[in-house]
Formats: structure tokens, sequence, C-alpha cells
């Protein structure tokens, strides 16, 4: 095979762009995902620092015989443990969400530009950036989503969450899909410490401690599985890629080191001169 041409080279890169696009992802989803298990740990800290300095004042209380002062201690610092062990963890995780809905959202609009740009696509692009929309034109160029259907799935319901949260602070009204997609969450439950309330149960729903690993972890494989899903539109797999671009580049550089030769080897007419005389 020879070198490719500039137009040639150029789509392979870009396909090779797009194949192993995923593992950024990944690593990104994964620093997100480290974040939040630092905050979620330092919550976890206050809220045992905060409990063992009130069962100090407690027990010195009680030891003083001022049962009534005691039970003011516990009243005072009712609000504080309240707040660090359901308030702050609620909103981080539910600003968390956003996040990572967002998140998915740009990446996957970035994922349609670069395939109209492979595809030299004249169609138009998705009328939104929002994901059913960009799952439809996907779809229109024929991918179909056998690999990822699952973890589209979950990315809905991330969706129906992040709306209610956004629209309505987490009231789910008579969502009954959002409420059956709560049910069957091991990582949400339907809390009174929860965030707004649901219709239904009278109840919020509360994002447990597991929800953004979770998360995380369903969008990485969203775009891991969703790249299976794409390879049918390549000519070959990212190792036959990436072999066929290194060897254009041999290829080029044996090309250069050709010619550096041959304008080595060739003498001026001063050289000549020089060598008669």
């Amino acid at each position: 095979m020879g070198a490719l041409s500039e137009q040639e080279l150029d789509k392979l890169v870009l396909a090779q762009i797009i194949l192993e696009r995923w593992r950024i992802i990944r690593d990104e989803l994964q620093f997100i995902a480290h974040h939040h298990s630092v905050v979620e740990t330092a919550l976890e800290k206050q809220v045992e620092q905060v409990s063992a300095d009130m069962w100090e004042e407690v027990e010195a209380a009680e030891a003083a015989g001022d049962l009534d002062l005691a039970q003011d201690i516990v009243e005072g610092y009712g609000s504080g443990c309240y707040d660090r062990e359901h308030t702050y963890p609620t909103m981080h995780r539910s600003a968390m969400l956003l996040t990572l809905y967002s998140f998915t959202e740009a990446t996957l609009a970035f994922y349609c530009r670069l395939l109209r740009k492979y595809l030299d696509m004249i169609p138009p692009e998705p009328k939104s950036g929002r994901v059913e929309n960009l799952k439809h034109w996907l779809r229109n160029i024929n991918v179909n989503f056998v690999s990822s259907a699952e973890y589209w799935a979950e990315i809905d319901g991330f969706r129906m969450l992040r709306n209610s949260i956004v629209h309505s602070y987490g009231d789910i009204g008579s969502n009954a899909r959002l409420e059956s997609y709560i049910e069957d969450c091991p990582h949400i439950s339907f809390s009174e410490t929860g965030l707004g309330s649901c219709h239904i149960t009278g109840n919020g729903f509360e994002l447990e401690s597991t929800f953004v690993q979770h998360a995380t972890t369903s969008i990485a494989l969203l775009f891991e599985k969703l790249t299976d899903d794409l390879r049918p539109l390549f000519p070959a797999s990212e190792d036959h890629i990436i072999a066929i671009i290194e060897q254009h580049d041999r290829l080029e550089q044996q090309q250069r080191e050709a010619e550096k030769s041959r304008s080595s080897g060739e003498q001026t007419i001063a050289e000549i001169l020089r060598d008669i005389i």
C-alpha cells in the first residue's frame, strides 16, 4: 500500500479520534467521580465530628446533673447534624446529576459533529443539543443501538430526574415512569428527607451516596457501547486504522530520507570545478 492522500489521511485520523474518544470520556468521568467521593467523605467526617462534639457536651451536662441542658444541647445540634447528613449531600448529589447530564449532552453533540464531518454529510444537524434529538439523529444515519440500549434507558432515567429537579425541585408529580424508575433503582429512594415531594407517595426522592458513582459508570459505558454501535460506519478497527496511519508515516519518512540522500549526492558546479582544478 502506498502513501495516503492528504484527504484519506485526514479521514482515517478522524475515524481514530471517534473510535478512541470513549477512553478519554471514561477518564474524565473517573475524575468527576473522584471529586464526588472527596466531597462525600468530607461531609461524612463533618457528621461524625458534630455528633462527637454533641455527645461530649451531653455527657458533661448529664454528669453535672443538668438534664435540661443536655436536652437543649441535643436540640441545638439537631439542625447542624440534619444539614450535614441530608441537606448538603442531597444538594451536592443533585448538582452532580445536573453536571453529568450536561456533560452527556455536550459529549454526544461533539460525537455528532465529528460524525457529520467524517461522513461528509450535508443534512442538517440535530434540532438541538438535547439527548433525545441527538439519539434520533444517530438513528437517522443508520446507527442501531444494539450494544448501548441498556445505557440509553438509564440516561433517560437521569433525564427525568434532571427535569424534575430543574423544573419542580424534585416534585415528580404524576410521572408514573419516573416513579417506576425511582422504585427500581437501588441508588435512589423515596424519603421524607428527600428532595421535593412526590404526589403519589407523599415523599420526595433522595439520591443515595452511591448514585453519582452509578451515574458516572453508566455514562462511561454508554459511550463505550455506543462506539461499538458506530463501528459499522468505519472501514476498519482502531488497531487496523492505527497500523495504516503508522505505515503511511513510515513511507513518508522513507521518501524524505530518499530525497535527502539524492540531494546530498548531487554536486554543485562549483564543487565539480574544484575537483577538476
